[in-house]
């Protein structure tokens, strides 16, 4: 996994404004992220379901990667943008 750049994500077309808000607000904790709900949804100033369903499309599109904790590389990571 990389994580791209803020520039990156600021530059991605394939992105709506809240999509790259929570992605950003999730760079902030680095390569691996364990950040609950409520508290990006609170940084990034939106609703928790708001940011549910946002965090669900970044899945879902393959920009963002989660793995169940206790695995050996458990977290919240970014796919490279192309």
């Amino acid at each position: 996994m990389t994580n791209p750049q803020p520039s990156e994500v600021w530059r991605c077309g394939a992105l709506d404004g809240t999509q790259k808000l929570v992605l950003l607000a999730i760079l902030d904790y680095g390569r691996l992220a364990y950040p609950r709900q409520a508290v990006l949804a609170a940084k990034c100033g939106i609703s928790k379901s708001t940011c549910q369903r946002t965090v669900d499309g970044l899945r879902a599109s393959g920009v963002l990667t989660t793995t169940t904790k206790g695995q050996d590389d458990a977290g919240i990571g970014t796919s490279p943008f192309n």
